[in-house]
């Protein structure tokens, strides 16, 4: 499953993503990021993100007076490229503050470099795509129960034709035991813009529309 790269923003009273003790040494030869540099980092990255879909890439957002002000819930989107995941987050606004996003741990915590950014630079939350999975949703679960959003995409990965692919059982599960509403999101432009194994932007007109929030009674 993949996920956003999204940041609480420093201003934000959710709890912040968990790091690494500052105290510890790290001899499992894991990279350690001092707060001052992560901090700095995230600051940093905040602006460019604003400046890449804001000004590089054509960025149109519609139905924005869809977004549930009165609670956290699950965004849902199609996914066909490695831009959608910001694009959420811009679309949302300052909904997408509070966000965390649920990512492969096979793709975006494979090694240790991947990780120390992940960790310290993004509000991903790790998910296995085998094995542990229960235990990657119970950590799932602990943000929402704490008031975050959550991005999940439920195709579960990429779409390599660009037609929305059959949803996986995950978002279902997280939206029933926990009680919490779906705001559908359809992102289009993504495709052709950087469609998977493409390392270019071939096209600058994306965009996202927000669909109507669905409340967890209706989901029953």
């Amino acid at each position: 499953m993949s996920g956003i790269v999204t940041r609480q923003s420093s201003g934000s009273q959710k709890p912040q993503h968990e790091t690494r003790d500052e105290s510890v040494v790290h001899a499992d030869g894991e990279i350690f990021i001092p707060s001052l540099v992560r901090s700095i980092g995230n600051r940093g990255l905040d602006v460019i993100q604003q400046a890449f879909y804001g000004r590089f890439l054509n960025s149109k957002y519609e139905g924005r007076g869809n977004i549930p002000v009165h609670t956290n819930f699950i965004i849902a989107p199609n996914h066909t490229s490695h831009l959608d995941m910001g694009l959420a987050k811009m679309a949302l606004g300052e909904a997408g503050r509070d966000m965390v996003a649920l990512a492969a741990a096979d793709y975006f915590f494979d090694n240790k470099y991947k990780r120390a950014y992940m960790d310290n630079f993004t509000n991903l939350v790790p998910i296995e795509r085998s094995g542990s999975l229960r235990q990657s949703l119970r950590h799932a679960r602990s943000f929402l129960d704490r008031g975050y959003n959550a991005l999940i995409f439920p195709e579960g990965t990429r779409s390599v034709t660009g037609d929305i692919a059959e949803f996986r059982p995950v978002i279902g599960y997280l939206a029933l035991t926990c009680r919490i509403g779906i705001l559908p999101m359809y992102l289009y432009g993504t495709y052709e813009a950087n469609a998977k194994g493409s390392n270019l932007i071939k096209s600058r007109d994306i965009g996202a529309r927000i669909g109507r929030y669905i409340p967890p009674e209706e989901l029953d």
